[in-house]
């Protein structure tokens, strides 16, 4: 679906108005900025700001994924309780009778499924945006905003096995649907509780997603939702460059003629092929290095997974054979990734 540059722009300038502008003030200006579009171009934006707000809220998510579920039956919340107040403020600019109490139809979820594809993968450049407001890049922060972010977080937690060795074989990784990332890497962090060893802090399964975006290409959200996020709605397609996988659990070995557990972490690293195990109380560490990408592989879905035994001469306590019990929980894949 085609939408013209102006409308994002628009958005734009409307997103870094909420930056520094109360909200009257922000009223006024979002009213001044839409009077510059012609008709198309504002029922466009209603169309934008809607799948906007329908992603950013949660909403029914199943609608969204696949609107021929649709089941009018099933309890909705209603416009005026999914739209932010900036989103409301622009519609109702757009069109006075808007009516909020009513909730998302049918066709809104299918045009939103549509949209979402669409302005994941827009651009919109700052000089398009200061066409319509020479003003609003006096500021380098502002100017950032305007322009588009060229690096993106994205984190998820609680996936299945399939979907890490998804990421661990850099199988090519669709967004093509839009989804939620933000330009603020705390929030992807806080997400899927990544630890500074590596690890989820009890998200597990988590992935944790840093994305190179040489394109800045991206819908931001970011003051247009009420959530606080940092938001950029992307869509396209991940090239998986490289990972590395964490988890933290127990390792059970024979140590001054007692058996123990000992605290410790596993990571392995795509680039690198090596797989270790690092026993935190005894500041020890073992490894194996692998020059077979599939054997790579097999080793850290046996080892991220599942309980194992291991003889003394390949991994674990000198002179013994050791349990490994990982906690799945924390198991934690942080890939760098390009989209493309």
């Amino acid at each position: 679906m085609q939408i013209q540059e102006a409308v994002y722009a628009i958005t734009r300038l409307i997103n870094v108005a909420g930056q520094y502008m109360n909200t009257y003030d922000r009223k006024d200006y979002i009213e001044s900025k839409i009077a510059l579009l012609d008709d198309s171009q504002k029922q466009s934006l209603i169309i934008v700001i809607k799948a906007m707000s329908i992603l950013v809220s949660g909403g029914q998510m199943t609608f969204l994924r696949d609107p021929t579920k649709f089941d009018p039956t099933v309890g909705q919340a209603s416009w005026i309780q999914m739209l932010p107040m900036a989103a409301l403020h622009i519609i109702r600019a757009v069109d006075p009778a808007f009516d909020g109490y009513e909730s998302p139809s049918k066709e809104d979820y299918i045009m939103a499924k549509k949209v979402l594809t669409a302005i994941g993968s827009s651009t919109a450049s700052a000089e398009a945006a200061l066409k319509m407001d020479p003003n609003a890049g006096h500021d380098p922060s502002r100017m950032r905003m305007l322009g588009g972010y060229d690096t993106l977080y994205r984190g998820l937690k609680a996936v299945s096995d399939r979907i890490i060795r998804l990421v661990a074989n850099k199988k090519p990784w669709s967004i093509k649907h839009g989804v939620s990332t933000s330009y603020k890497k705390d929030t992807a962090i806080n997400f899927c509780g990544l630890r500074s060893d590596g690890s989820s802090d009890g998200e597990g399964p988590a992935i944790f997603f840093k994305i190179n975006n040489p394109e800045k290409k991206g819908f931001i959200a970011d003051t247009l939702s009420d959530f606080g996020e940092h938001e950029v709605i992307l869509s396209g397609d991940f090239q998986i460059n490289s990972w590395i996988l964490s988890v933290r659990g127990r390792m059970s070995a024979k140590v001054d003629n007692n058996y123990t557990g000992i605290r410790t972490l596993m990571q392995a690293n795509s680039e690198t092929m090596e797989i270790k195990f690092i026993y935190k109380q005894l500041k020890k560490i073992d490894f194996i290095t692998f020059d077979d990408n599939q054997l790579f592989l097999d080793a850290i879905d046996k080892y991220a997974f599942n309980k194992g035994k291991f003889e003394s001469d390949k991994l674990g306590m000198p002179n013994n054979m050791s349990k490994w019990a990982p906690n799945r929980q924390s198991v934690l894949i942080s890939a760098d990734v390009t989209l493309i």
